[in-house]
Formats: structure tokens, C-alpha cells, sequence
């Protein structure tokens, strides 16, 4: 009734293949009857060939991923789970091996995906004697139940710490330093999850590649593919609804620039496989931790494409457009003719949202601001991978490169979002566009990427020694 697929010898991603929720109920007992056959054995045969003893610790999971959709018809939904277990490589020197996983426990209340809007996980790590490695396994249990509670939260947050009302500017203090809280620890988490998606060396589709020529040479030429079919379906846009035609040219030029800027760049970092351009919108919040939902690319994209490695500041741009929206859907711009129709004294309602509105202000003790939001993700993010030794192959060593690579990928990703704010005849495409031109003006502040240059785990290379990049045997 089940199949479990994994990595040899890796342990960096558990995968749970598609499920049925709809047939789920009819797996429940077997399952239940196969648990409690293996419990009272205290060993358990594995996909391998090997077996599990029933020992039982605790521990805990770098990232967890998760993937919900349903199929053509809409008969059912199907769940796969990517659970990331860096922390789990608990490996003795005198026994350097990465760690075999399996999933041996079922969704057992299927029910409860309907019910309640949260997240419960338990972890339980087990060694395994079948070939004398002493190679640990992780046992996961996951409940899967919702998406997008992060977006949600985090922009009733900034709502709530930007107007903070009178007498109650304490309240909307604590919510903004919550805020930036919140962002540091997603920084962290999701430099934990590229971190480790570099660290399987033994399977070829999770390996990290040299960075050859022809590998750079090929993702600039999908990457630049793509750029330009962004851009010619911005410039056909009317320009009474999208950009002016000195706009458009202003873009190209700017994307043709930056674009002859990134081919200059000796190290793009191109080690990530597993990419899907992580946004708040993919992030749940629990009591239990942060969790990257969807993080794939769409089937219908093509398979070349969806086994390219891609650069990490992808992630990291896809993250600061996501600020970005999450802030600007925040603002309050009394200018525009709605607000003169909504806020006119001469009508009841009118009044009313004017005596609403001035109830809120702006806040007289503490300054919130969007660059402080993204700067408390990008230092989480940038500290992370710069303290850990396979770091440095993540990001280019040049403070120039890593600001173009890092101004390119945001474009990739406002084109992308605006692209499909059109084809949606989504309102929002309007968002897009300002967020689109105020980046080719320069008027967006680039987030601050000191705390990677200056980590001390930077210099610990001597002066003459090349940072590794995937080149030495160890990373081959």
C-alpha cells in the first residue's frame, strides 16, 4: 500500500511520493497492524535491505517542506513531503556517513487536515546494525493542514505596528520586534536548507556540480531566455495599463546591462537543484517551527530546466519581493480618487472613516521600516552561510558580483510576478509594475550584505588559498 523513496546513502532529503487522502482511510489499518507487528519485533526489514531497531531519541529537523495539490479531476488530494535533516547527521568521525532515512509511520488522522489549521510533527532517530555502519535513521510523523499562515499573520503585523493606536504604541512595539523576529529566524532557516541541499555528495541528482563553464554558459542562456519573454510581455501591455513606452526602454536597457554584468561573474553558485523561489506564501508558522510549503517548481515547466542547478539569491530575491508585497499591501495612499470617494465628510460613512482613521497614527517611539525588515532576513541568512564551511560556495566571494547577482534575480522575480498578475487580470499587477520601475530607478534600498563579508568564518582560508567552490575532491 506504500513506497517509500529515498537517496542512497543521503539523508539530507526524506520524500514522501504522492498520497491519496481520499483512499488514505482504507490503508489506516494496515498500517496500524504493520506498526504493531514491528514494535513487538523491535525490528523493522527497510526498502534496503537493512532493518531498524526500536530505540528511540529526540531530535529535530533543519526544514521541512511540503507539497499539496490535487490532481486533474479534482478526485483527491495528494501530499509529498521533502523533510530536510541536516541536523540529523550525528556520524562519528570513525564512521563519516551521511544518514539512511525512512518514513515508517502513516498519516493516521486524515481527518485532521480539514479540522484544524495546524502543524504537529514528531521526530524519532533510530540506529540501524543490519550491515554493521552504524548508519542512524530519522523517523518522521508529519500532519499536514494548511498554507500561507505566515503571509497571512506577518501582514496583519505590519498593519497593526505601522498604525499602532493611541495609548496602545506599546502593543504595536512589541508586534514590530516580533516581526523582525520572525524574519531573522525564516533567514536562518532557509540558509540552514541551502546549506544542506549542497551537503549530498553521493547521489547525482542532489551532488553539486563544478561550477564548469558550460554549466554557467547554460544557465545564462535559459535565464536569459526567459528574461526576454518577461519583457516582451510587459512592453505589449497597453500603456494605459502598464508602462509607458520611455519605461519600457528604460527596463530593457537596464535588464541588457545588469544582464552583461552577471556574465562577467565568475561564480554564480549554481548548486541548488531542488528550486521552487520560496516566498511568504509558501511559509507556515507553527508552534513548532517555520515550514517551506510547495518549494518545486510546476510540473509543466520543462524537465531541463527543473534539473538546472539554480543560484541561492534566487530564494533570497524571491523573499524580498515577497517583503515588498507584504509591506506595500500595508500602505496608505490618501491621494488616490477612492480615498477622496471613501473619506468625503459629506457623507455619513464618509465621516465615519475619517473619525476611524484618525484614531491610528504613525508611531512616535519606534520607526518601522521595510529596509529593517529585510535587513534582519538577509543578516539571519548571510551569518548563516557565512559561519558554516561549505558556504562560501553559495555566494560569489566579490561584493560587486553578489549585489548584481542579487539586483539580477530580483528582476527575474518582479517580471515573473507581474507576468502572472496579467495573465490573472490580477489587480495587483499594478503593485508590480511600481515595485518593477522603483527597482530599475535605484529607488529600492538593496539589502545590507556586510554580515557575509564580515563574518570571521570568512577568513579563516589563508591569504593564498582558493575558496574550494565544488572544485577539490571532497565537493567532486
Amino acid at each position: 500500500p506504500f513506497r517509500i523513496t529515498r537517496y542512497s546513502q543521503d539523508g539530507d532529503l526524506i520524500f514522501l511520493p504522492p498520497w491519496s487522502l481520499r483512499e488514505a482511510t482504507a490503508d489506516a489499518d494496515f498500517y496500524s497492524t504493520w506498526k504493531q507487528a514491528a514494535q513487538a519485533t523491535g525490528r523493522l526489514a527497510t526498502i534496503k535491505g537493512g532493518a531498524l531497531h526500536a530505540r528511540q531519541f529526540e531530535a529535530q529537523s533543519s526544514f521541512n517542506i511540503i507539497n499539496l495539490w490535487t490532481d486533474n479531476k479534482n478526485a483527491c488530494t495528494r501530499v509529498e513531503t521533502q523533510h530536510l535533516c541536516k541536523i540529523f547527521r550525528v556520524a562519528s568521525p570513525k564512521n563519516p556517513y551521511s544518514i539512511e532515512a525512512e518514513i515508517l509511520e502513516y498519516l493516521t488522522a486524515q481527518n485532521m487536515f480539514l479540522q484544524h489549521p495546524e502543524l504537529t510533527t514528531r521526530y524519532d532517530l533510530h540506529p540501524v546494525n543490519s550491515d554493521d555502519t552504524g548508519i542512524p535513521v530519522a523517523i518522521v510523523t508529519r500532519y499536514i493542514h494548511s498554507n500561507a499562515k505566515l503571509w497571512q499573520e506577518l501582514t496583519a503585523k505590519i498593519q497593526h505596528s505601522r498604525y499602532p493606536e493611541p495609548m496602545r504604541e506599546y502593543s504595536s512595539r512589541v508586534t514590530w520586534f516580533s516581526i523582525l523576529e520572525t524574519t531573522g529566524k525564516l533567514g536562518r532557516l532557509l540558509a540552514e536548507f541551502h546549506l544542506a541541499m549542497t551537503q549530498s555528495r553521493k547521489n547525482q541528482l542532489l551532488n553539486p556540480e563544478t561550477n564548469t563553464g558550460d554549466a554557467k554558459e547554460k544557465w545564462l542562456e535559459t535565464i536569459l531566455r526567459s528574461l526576454n519573454e518577461r519583457i516582451y510581455q510587459i512592453r505589449n501591455v497597453e500603456p494605459a495599463q502598464g508602462l509607458s513606452p520611455q519605461d519600457c526602454k528604460r527596463l530593457a536597457d537596464f535588464a541588457h546591462d545588469l544582464f552583461e554584468k552577471i556574465k562577467q561573474t565568475e561564480h554564480l553558485g549554481l548548486l541548488i537543484r531542488t528550486h521552487g523561489h520560496a516566498h511568504l506564501g509558501q511559509v507556515l508558522v507553527s508552534d513548532d517551527g517555520l515550514y517551506l510549503v510547495n518549494y518545486e517548481t510546476d510540473s509543466l515547466d520543462d524537465e531541463e530546466y527543473r534539473l538546472q542547478k539554480q543560484s541561492a539569491l534566487k530564494d533570497l530575491a524571491a523573499m524580498m519581493v515577497s517583503l515588498q508585497f507584504a509591506w506595500s499591501t500595508t500602505e496608505r495612499n490618501e491621494s488616490l480618487p477612492v480615498f477622496n470617494e471613501i473619506l468625503s465628510p459629506e457623507s455619513e460613512y464618509g465621516r465615519h472613516a475619517i473619525r476611524k482613521l484618525e484614531k491610528f497614527s504613525e508611531p512616535q517611539r519606534y520607526a518601522p521600516s521595510l529596509i529593517d525588515l529585510e535587513n534582519a532576513f538577509t543578516r539571519s541568512y548571510l551569518l548563516t552561510i557565512a559561519e558554516d564551511a561549505s558556504g562560501i560556495e553559495l555566494l560569489p566571494q566579490k561584493n560587486s558580483d553578489l549585489e548584481n547577482l542579487y539586483d539580477f534575480c530580483f528582476l527575474l522575480r518582479i517580471l515573473k510576478e507581474a507576468v502572472r498578475d496579467l495573465r490573472q487580470l490580477n489587480p495587483r499587477f499594478r503593485t508590480d509594475l511600481k515595485i518593477l520601475m522603483n527597482h530599475v530607478d535605484g529607488r529600492l534600498k538593496r539589502p545590507n550584505f556586510e554580515p557575509f563579508f564580515n563574518s570571521p568564518a570568512r577568513f579563516s582560508l589563508s591569504p593564498d588559498q582558493e575558496p574550494p567552490y565544488g572544485m577539490d575532491s571532497e565537493f567532486s
